[in-house]
């Protein structure tokens, strides 16, 4: 969904935040990770993710009313040359982590991703990790830790 971009944080209904840490952690203690970002929506909207260069690694989910994560979805978002709009509705949720810019090789037979984003399985070919990410977790804090257990698998 989000590579080589930033969600402009200026229209309401968007929680993002890039964490420092998550629990004891530093959120971007592997190397190819310049940081950890979070995104709760509490009302729909068209977002504009602006270009910055950089892929992420994300899942987005839907948090229910209990606070439990379903329907999970990986995505692989190449670097962005061009603005794009995304569409958000109330309580969906997205982790990512933003790469260091050029360091997508780390992924090994990445390819050219470049304006390029891949969801599901398409994702989960390129990025093996993918493939342990479960569909629902009791909670957001749940599935961050899930999320970045699995990248730090991928290095």
């Amino acid at each position: 969904m989000m590579l080589g971009m930033t969600l402009s944080t200026s229209s309401s209904g968007l929680g993002y935040s890039e964490p420092t840490a998550f629990g004891s952690r530093p959120a971007w203690r592997i190397d190819p990770v310049e940081t950890l970002w979070t995104v709760i929506a509490t009302e729909s909207r068209d977002f504009l993710v602006l270009p910055d260069g950089r892929a992420d690694l994300i899942v987005r989910f839907r948090v229910e009313d209990d606070g439990m994560c379903t329907g999970a979805v990986p995505f692989l978002v190449g670097p962005s040359s061009l603005p794009h709009s995304i569409r958000i509705t109330p309580w969906d949720g997205f982790i990512g982590v933003r790469l260091r810019p050029g360091r997508l090789s780390f992924l090994g037979q990445a390819g050219d991703l470049t304006d390029r984003r891949l969801q599901g399985e398409e994702a989960a070919d390129r990025v093996s990790a993918f493939a342990t990410l479960p569909t629902q977790t009791p909670s957001v804090e749940a599935m961050m830790e899930t999320f970045l257990h699995m990248v730090e698998r991928i290095e």
